[in-house]
């Protein structure tokens, strides 16, 4: 509990219960920037992320992915390489292409494209991790995240 201040009429201070934090206070471990356009993964890695104490925000292509980058810096990337418009390749070189912080956010690949020239090129562009979706599972990806961020 606090004390307010003394009421100038001489009253005595009334014990007051402190506010409540907000959700916006509460700490969080990261701010993760998942580009996806499937929905169903998108917001299975929306819940596994918030469970595990980070802060993620979407985006479904590439306009949106490099706008929130833009307007707040996420702690790492998710980005998937098929995406409507913009490749997940496209935007890859374009985050390297940024002055720092933005060109130096750890980006991990989430794809289906398991041919080793595309695991090559992404690499290649500057992705931290290559994750082929059907051979990891969501929780296998939040731990590595979790490692990720904690080496930071």
């Amino acid at each position: 509990m606090t004390m307010d201040a003394p009421a100038s009429s001489g009253e005595s201070a009334q014990p007051t219960q402190p506010a409540a934090p907000s959700p916006a206070a509460q700490p969080s471990r990261g701010s993760i920037l998942i580009v996806e356009d499937d929905r169903l993964l998108r917001e299975l890695l929306m819940e596994k992320l918030t469970r595990a104490g980070f802060s993620p925000r979407e985006a479904i292509d590439g306009q949106q992915a490099l706008a929130a980058i833009e307007a707040q810096t996420p702690d790492l990337v998710l980005l998937d390489l098929v995406l409507p418009g913009m490749d997940g390749f496209q935007i890859l070189r374009e985050i390297r292409s940024r002055k720092s912080p933005i060109a130096d956010i750890p980006v991990f690949v989430l794809s289906n494209l398991g041919d080793r020239s595309d695991f090559q090129r992404a690499k290649d562009l500057g992705a931290n991790e290559y994750f082929i979706k059907a051979h990891f599972s969501l929780d296998e990806i939040v731990d590595s995240v979790k490692w990720r961020l904690q080496q930071s």
